[in-house]
């Protein structure tokens, strides 16, 4: 199955993605966990929030399954990025298309990151990178042992939960998250 992010009920599937990049209003959080223990968490981050000190320029990477930018050479980031930050494509040599895309890092060294499957193949191209501060908005753990998981709720919808932009950082294998847009 893959994300289905739209109209006003969202199914998610996959994490370490970019669900939205505009402020929305959430009415109600459902999740469907796959094992004992397993997690998953929700970020959010605002296009205010520019990490001081970490645009990056002349980053050589390749975008290959329109998902992952992986740097031919070194580390693509500022060291004052951390994992699941926020980084924007400001400027490249390359596709318009990607330009002003934002992508999720996996780690403060890792050569990848990945986004919600809207890039266009190209590379080795050149790219200057923006760095936004990434803060936790919704964590909910599975209590149940063995097979006895159920889905875990919450429910803002006397009062929805405004986020600027919304991430799914941390999803279980087989997991499923179902969002209700107020």
């Amino acid at each position: 199955m893959a994300n289905s992010l739209t109209g006003n009920v969202w199914v998610v599937d996959t994490g370490s993605v970019i669900l939205s990049k505009i402020p929305m209003d959430i009415a109600k959080i459902v999740f469907w966990p796959n094992a004992a223990a397993d997690i998953f968490q929700l970020n959010s981050y605002a296009r205010y929030s520019v990490i001081s000190g970490s645009r990056i320029d002349n980053v050589s990477a390749t975008i290959a399954a329109t998902n992952t930018m992986t740097a031919t050479a070194g580390n693509p980031y500022s060291t004052d990025i951390d994992d699941g930050d926020v980084v924007e494509i400001i400027a490249s040599n390359g596709n318009a298309a990607n330009i002003g895309q934002f992508l999720c890092t996996a780690d403060a060294t890792s050569t990848i990151i990945t986004c919600a499957g809207q890039l266009t193949n190209e590379g080795p191209i050149i790219y200057s990178l923006q760095g936004y501060k990434a803060r936790r908005e919704f964590y909910m753990k599975c209590g149940g042992t063995g097979g006895t998981q159920v889905p875990i709720e919450l429910d803002f919808n006397d009062s929805p939960r405004h986020v600027p932009a919304l991430i799914m950082e941390t999803l279980p294998a087989s997991g499923v998250v179902i969002i209700y847009i107020a």
